[in-house]
C-alpha cells in the first residue's frame, strides 16, 4: 500500500509540473507597438511626419497621404 501512495503522489506532482510548463506566462511588459506604416519600407528607418505626407530622412523616400490605402 505505502507503494501505491509514493506512485499516486509522484503522478500527481508530475501533472502539477505538467500544467505550471503548459500555463501561458505573464506577457513581459513591453513598449506599444509602432504601426509598421512609420517605418520607411526601404531602408527601414522611422518616418517623419509632415503634414499630410510620411517622409524618410535617410533615404528621401516620400508616402503621401493617398498612399496610405
Amino acid at each position: 500500500m505505502p507503494c501505491d501512495e509514493v506512485q499516486r503522489t509522484h503522478q500527481i506532482q508530475q501533472r502539477r509540473q505538467a500544467q505550471q510548463a503548459s500555463a501561458p506566462s505573464a506577457p513581459a511588459e513591453t513598449a506599444p507597438a509602432t504601426p509598421a506604416l512609420l517605418y520607411c519600407p526601404q531602408c527601414s528607418a522611422r518616418l517623419r511626419e509632415q503634414r499630410c505626407k510620411l517622409l524618410c530622412d535617410r533615404c528621401g523616400y516620400y508616402m503621401s497621404c493617398a498612399d496610405y490605402y
